[in-house]
């Protein structure tokens, strides 16, 4: 029987039938949901390997500063406004990592600490900045005409006055503290926002889907709200992380002039006026708080540098 059934079929087809009668292998098991959940893990975990080394080194600086700002008690014990009798203008060593001011204050207590003032005056700016300015170009590119003329020539006044002059006159109406000298950095970046906002939404408003959203009945704010304002926020991210670091550089000189944090508030422009004084003697309570301020600064524009080559 099976000389014939041999004979009938050809040999290449009972190769075929041979071989879909033998037993398949099994498909691979599904993915559990814990190696599910770790996916995207994993995914920004490469992402991280990628990073370039001054990218990751500002992030690291960026997120150590937020750190202290946030748990202060974690890195430093000891009370940054009490000096200690007898520990004035200690130097740098294993107690006092970066010395003592003149009255006994432990200098690393008083850096972390001083983070709170100096972060949160330059988010407080950034916010002011990003918030007013947004508003200002988002209505002159939106509707044209005067109003985009009476818009743009108020930010051109604005333009035309120096930025630390302009957060001078403003603390001086409002009075000195944290705070103030914040919005006042905050009022002087108004006018750079509103005209990266406006260009940004010129071009996004003369988009063929902008213009489909009109024609199909769309009302104007729900338009702008929708697909004008999101696409034009890209290269407005990337100015907002440069302002960071430049709201922080403000505050600190509006706290060195006095302008700022008062006494014995561990405010860093602060911190650097108090040490001016004793750089011939006692030169780490100007060097340590000033590398600080740096350090941020050039971090944060570091990663406003990396916001603002990505593509829109």
């Amino acid at each position: 029987m099976n000389t014939a059934v041999s004979t009938i079929i050809p040999k290449p087809l009972a190769s075929s039938v041979a071989s879909s009668a033998a037993p398949r292998p099994a498909p691979p098991p599904a993915p559990t949901p814990a190696a599910k959940s770790l996916r995207p893990v994993l995914i920004d975990l490469q992402r991280l390997r990628r990073l370039p080394p001054t990218l990751a080194l500002a992030w690291l600086v960026i997120a150590t500063a937020a750190l202290w700002a946030l748990v202060p008690g974690w890195f430093a014990h000891q009370n940054p406004v009490v000096g200690q009798a007898g520990q004035q203008l200690l130097a740098p060593g294993l107690t006092h990592w970066l010395g003592t001011d003149a009255l006994g204050r432990d200098l690393w207590a008083r850096v972390v600490h001083g983070s709170v003032h100096s972060l949160s005056g330059a988010f407080l700016a950034v916010a002011v900045g990003l918030v007013a300015g947004t508003l200002i170009g988002l209505l002159a590119g939106a509707t044209g005409g005067r109003v985009d003329d009476a818009l743009m020539r108020l930010v051109d006044v604005l333009l035309a006055v120096p930025s630390l002059l302009l957060s001078l006159a403003i603390i001086i109406l409002l009075g000195f503290g944290t705070i103030n000298a914040a919005i006042a950095v905050g009022v002087a970046s108004v006018a750079g926002f509103a005209r990266l906002v406006r260009s940004e939404v010129v071009r996004v408003r003369r988009s063929d889907y902008v213009e489909a959203a009109f024609g199909s009945g769309g009302r104007f704010a729900a338009v702008l709200w929708r697909h004008v304002l999101p696409n034009s926020l890209t290269s407005v991210v990337a100015l907002a992380a440069l302002q960071f670091g430049s709201a922080i550089l403000s505050i600190s000189t509006l706290g060195f002039l006095g302008y700022g944090a008062p006494p014995p508030t561990p405010e860093w422009g602060l911190l650097i006026a108090e040490g001016r004084n004793y750089i011939a003697t006692a030169w780490w309570l100007t060097t340590a708080p000033g590398l600080v301020v740096v350090a941020v600064v050039l971090a944060a524009n570091r990663i406003g540098a990396s916001f603002a080559r990505r593509p829109a």
